[in-house]
């Protein structure tokens, strides 16, 4: 939505992160969610509306892209401004999707972690990582996070 585009970039990524002057912040900004907004609709990029009752469309949305067969890449990282080389913490609401993704079927859905290997110029994938669905459903997530973070960082 450019709309929101624009006020993401105009309240903080132009001004709070690279410190812009208001004024020119709001001029970048509406410039930049024309452009954005139409390379993510491109993409098929699907919205994360985190924080909001708005969530169930991505969770519905990604459901989906899955049931027809597509890829979904997620990008979990709390704090993507850190130009550390590994990954740290993760958000785990993403993995909520394999609830969703229980409701319709008994397939295992496998959340694959990738890195990218800057010096090889690839991207490795790690090991699917699937849940346990016997086991309890909290220490799941925090094993199923963990695995994924740990992987994402392997050298």
């Amino acid at each position: 939505e450019r709309e929101a585009c624009r006020r993401q970039y105009q309240e903080y990524t132009f001004s709070k992160r690279f410190g812009m002057p208001e004024p020119l912040a709001a001029v970048l900004a509406w410039c930049a969610s024309w452009y954005i907004s139409a390379l993510m609709r491109s993409m098929a990029a699907i919205p994360v509306y985190r924080g909001t009752v708005k969530i169930g469309q991505t969770f519905r949305q990604t459901i989906a892209a899955l049931q027809a067969g597509e890829s979904v890449l997620i990008f979990p990282d709390v704090d993507y401004t850190d130009s550390s080389d590994g990954i740290g913490a993760i958000y785990d609401g993403f993995l909520l999707i394999d609830r969703f993704w229980r409701r319709i079927t008994q397939d295992p859905l496998d959340f694959v972690p990738l890195r990218l290997d800057t010096a090889a110029r690839r991207i490795p994938a790690g090991e699917a990582v699937r849940f346990d669905r016997s086991a309890d459903r909290k220490s799941e997530t925090v094993r199923v996070k963990e695995a994924l973070r740990a992987a994402i960082n392997q050298a």
